[in-house]
């Protein structure tokens, strides 16, 4: 087994973190160097890992676990190139968000990972989340108390932004440009059930951009 299919199993264990995020590649990358406490990973003919093996697990675990902006993947990717050896290279981009990926069909049932269900569904039970993609999430307001132009929220790590439906432009708050273009090219494929939602008050759930 892989470095990194090692580290993606010790985050979904009981052990692990088992957050799916969305976070910061430097966030992921911090809680991935408490597996080094349980030597998780390891060198070359069983032994403790280096530096640069440990740059790499940590590479390759956010290109092929996590769900981040296609253009930081693809840097990724090229960084994990042996000719090059720039593994340590994941760290400019350790201010961008990511999720990690869920395992298909695991099921964590834990106190903790209950509370947090709880946490959420009293958040979100006003302002749920529609849909998901590349780290970014997109949620919109069921509450008398919204008013304004039909609208809907995008949160991108710490950066939060309110978006037309209508135009399917910025209009409060900020975001990476990226990561604009994705959520307009995204509102630009569902506007009309968007707008649907907002005039009905009626939540569901929505596809993310493929």
């Amino acid at each position: 087994m892989s470095n990194q299919d090692k580290l993606y199993t010790w985050w979904w264990s009981p052990n692990g973190p088992r957050d799916e995020g969305p976070m910061s590649v430097w966030s992921i990358a911090t809680l991935l160097g408490k597996s080094r406490h349980a030597n998780v990973v390891e060198g070359k003919h069983r032994k403790m890992i280096s530096p640069a093996g440990w740059n790499y697990a940590v590479l390759k675990f956010l290109i092929e676990k996590c769900t981040i902006l296609p253009e930081v993947k693809q840097k990724l990717v090229a960084f994990a190139d042996p000719k090059t050896g720039h593994y340590a290279r994941w760290k400019d981009f350790r201010d961008n968000s990511a999720e990690i990926n869920r395992p298909p069909t695991a099921v964590h049932v834990t106190r903790s990972s209950l509370q947090a269900q709880v946490y959420r569904q009293k958040e979100d039970k006003g302002m749920p989340v529609i849909a998901r993609f590349y780290g970014i999430i997109i949620k919109m307001y069921f509450s008398q108390s919204e008013h304004g132009v039909p609208h809907f929220h995008a949160i991108y790590g710490e950066f939060n932004a309110v978006f037309s439906i209508e135009s399917v432009e910025m209009i409060e708050g900020d975001l990476p440009g990226r990561a604009q273009q994705l959520v307009k090219e995204w509102a630009g494929f569902y506007q009309k059930e968007l707008l649907e939602m907002w005039n009905r008050q009626e939540y569901k759930q929505l596809p993310g951009l493929e």
